[in-house]
């Protein structure tokens, strides 16, 4: 399934990406619900995201899911 992890590293890379663009950290990340080591995978494209975790991130960054889902 290579093609499906090379999606979950992009995925990863738009979150950290819009993160840094909120000027947050990972241990920011913590406010908005999410356990730090977990939201390393996520970004690390190391987690296959449920659709309420993709909406618990788009609302915690201001950023859509189309935005993070995009390849």
């Amino acid at each position: 399934m290579t093609q499906f992890s090379d999606y979950l590293k992009k995925v990863g890379r738009n979150i950290k990406e819009a993160r840094k663009a909120r000027k947050l950290t990972q241990e920011d990340m913590q406010d908005f619900g999410f356990n730090y080591r977990y939201y390393q995978a996520i970004e690390g494209g190391k987690v296959n995201l449920t659709l309420r975790t993709l909406w618990l991130i788009s609302n915690a960054l201001k950023i859509s899911i189309e935005k993070i889902t995009k390849s």
